[in-house]
């Protein structure tokens, strides 16, 4: 029987109210998309002070477990991926806390168009009253039947395979750059993943951050060392086109 393995890698303050509203909507979705009880879902949170707020419906769910721990994306994604016991039919779910699923995401279609086209990653699209950075991520209208085969894909909701993750995925995340920051620039011309937008499913993304906390690790420092590691920089990254083909479904 299929599983599914949801991972958010990092929960907490700011908003934090609003997120526990995210998350519960997001329940609702997953689980009524799936095709099976074999839902998992494990939600590291990095802010032990917003525990006592947690519903108790969600934190004594027996099918999330919540692990209260320090840390950043990077390091909680890594940890899954040594952690998680997994088989050939288990897929995985990436959601970070203020993504919202909407009602149009169809995960049967998902795992379809990752087996039709041979895709490691595929995503949402955003919508247009999304917080966002690069434009390649909205949605385009009028154009619902439409997969964007692209260069990169910014990581807000990813959905694969999870030995794609385990295997190829994970590899690239370093330790030294726990916020990844440039990893999803990097996605097909120097990782190799071949990645899909999928322009009938979207999500929202509510938040942006402005800043970071100086006792954090700089996620600047952490991108130049990816950047040196594959002899790039954002101004080489910048020039290559977002989209690589269109898939048009009849």
């Amino acid at each position: 029987m299929d599983e599914l393995f949801v991972i958010i890698p990092g929960f907490g303050s700011p908003n934090i109210n609003h997120k526990i509203e995210i998350l519960e909507s997001n329940i609702n979705t997953i689980h009524s998309q799936w095709f099976s009880n074999k839902v998992f879902i494990t939600i590291y949170v990095y802010d032990p002070d917003i525990i006592q707020i947690i519903p108790k419906k969600l934190f004594n769910n027996t099918n999330i477990k919540w692990i209260i721990q320090k840390g950043i994306i990077g390091n909680y994604l890594l940890q899954f991926s040594n952690d998680i016991q997994y088989n050939d039919n288990s897929y995985l779910l990436i959601l970070l806390d203020d993504v919202q699923l909407n009602n149009n995401i169809k995960l049967s279609k998902m795992i379809e168009y990752l087996n039709d086209f041979s895709l490691d990653i595929i995503s949402p699209c955003l919508t247009h009253d999304s917080k966002y950075q690069f434009n390649y991520m909205l949605q385009t209208p009028n154009n619902e039947n439409v997969l964007f085969i692209t260069n990169a894909c910014e990581l807000f909701c990813y959905f694969m395979k999870f030995k794609t993750f385990k295997l190829k995925y994970s590899e690239y995340i370093n330790d030294k750059n726990p916020w990844m920051w440039g990893m999803d620039m990097m996605l097909y011309n120097y990782f190799k993943l071949k990645v899909a937008i999928i322009n009938g499913m979207t999500m929202t993304h509510y938040y942006k951050n402005d800043s970071y906390n100086e006792t954090l690790p700089n996620p600047f420092e952490g991108q130049k060392i990816l950047f040196e590691r594959y002899n790039t920089s954002m101004e080489e990254l910048s020039k290559q086109k977002a989209v690589r083909y269109v898939i048009y479904e009849i």
